[in-house]
């Protein structure tokens, strides 16, 4: 028995739902994410790289190049939810408002400028990150980031299907495809433009100086929060960032959460490491495995004594060996061989001498001193 269009789109809700859950298989976590092709487009643009999962994006590209609006019809859950809040309204009126086209150009634009800011608008990104609240409990972070779902699903019961056929710029890069084909099939690409077709022309040279620009804005963008490894450097990672949560939710000892850091608005929900209670395992590279966006570029566990997080520093006058005291976790928790228990001049024992060429910061050494003598700077 052949599926209906309706029931395939059910399925692929339910497989969103699914894989945005807490899983004991931590590399599903937001896997539709890699299917976006407007996720896939806005990343490698911005990277200028090609890593395998973008495959998935590409190969959905080719299919809504020849069947318009292919992912409207089947595996967008965004859409399911759209479709539900728009039948509370009896009265069908349309507003007039078709904002989609001009918001995938501009965000290719941006994107190729290295700012794919845009890529917070990726449907399938805005309802995987509104299930953070059950990945990573009850946050700020999280609950402004239900807040923007809450926002569209309201939009759409007072103007019914507004998102879907006015403004989502997945659905934009499906109309501009398939018109492409058309045209092509018609041989009518000589002809004298339209009007949208300048407009579409001017939204992408919008985007472009806007891309050149943001990035240069650094007064948005002043942060002394510490990144996780193979994190984009300020201000690339505010852009970059989709905040769909990934990385956070994989990190096994949870020290990868959303920013809440209010003087830092433009990057605001990018993923943070807070080393209060943890530190960064040598041989994870799950955040680096999750991210769709480019963030956190990818990187395998052998580059990792390369990836640099934060500065240790280390106050002897407070260590236990100054006080005579048996102590040697740091130097043995030290996975890259960072620390060594050596004599120094100025000291008449042996104390924890630091090698900062080999250490990353990971934050080893911090947690285990009983002492409390390391501090990440």
């Amino acid at each position: 028995m052949i599926l209906k269009s309706g029931n395939i789109r059910y399925i692929f809700f339910i497989l969103a739902i699914l894989l945005a859950m807490p899983l004991p298989f931590p590399l599903f976590s937001g896997g539709l994410l890699w299917i976006s092709p407007f996720m896939t487009l806005n990343s490698v643009l911005a990277a200028k790289n090609v890593i395998i999962l973008n495959l998935l994006g590409f190969l959905t590209l080719v299919i809504v190049f020849f069947r318009n609006r292919w992912i409207c019809r089947y595996t967008c859950p965004l859409g399911v939810a759209c479709d539900w809040a728009s039948k509370v309204r009896s009265d069908k009126g349309k507003i007039k408002l078709n904002l989609n086209k001009y918001l995938a150009i501009g965000s290719l634009g941006l994107a190729i400028s290295g700012a794919p800011v845009l890529i917070l608008l990726d449907p399938f990104n805005i309802f995987h990150m509104s299930f953070e609240l059950l990945r990573t409990g009850l946050y700020f972070s999280a609950s402004l980031k239900v807040s923007l779902l809450v926002v569209i699903i309201l939009l759409n019961m007072i103007f019914p299907n507004i998102w879907c056929r006015s403004i989502c710029p997945l659905g934009g890069i499906q109309l501009l495809l398939f018109e492409l084909k058309n045209r092509i099939r018609k041989l009518t690409l000589n002809r004298k433009p339209k009007a949208y077709e300048r407009r579409l022309f001017i939204a992408g040279i919008t985007g472009t100086v806007a891309g050149i620009t943001l990035p240069r804005i650094s007064f948005l963008s002043s942060s002394n929060n510490y990144r996780p490894p193979g994190a984009l450097p300020e201000p690339e990672i505010n852009l970059v960032c989709a905040r769909c949560g990934n990385c956070s939710s994989v990190c096994p000892t949870n020290i990868i959460r959303p920013s809440e850091d209010a003087r830092n608005i433009i990057g605001l929900l990018t993923p943070v490491v807070d080393f209060s209670d943890s530190y960064c395992l040598p041989e994870c590279t799950l955040c680096s495995d999750v991210c769709p966006s480019g963030a956190i570029t990818k990187f395998k566990k052998e580059e990792k004594r390369n990836l640099f997080i934060t500065s240790v520093n280390i106050n002897v006058d407070q260590c236990w060996l100054q006080q005579q005291k048996d102590c040697n976790l740091c130097r043995f928790h030290c996975s890259y061989e960072a620390i060594e228990i050596r004599k120094t001049s100025g000291y008449l024992i042996a104390l924890p001498v630091l090698d900062e060429s080999k250490c990353v910061g990971c934050a080893a050494c911090k947690i285990v001193c009983p002492a409390e003598a390391i501090k990440m700077i």
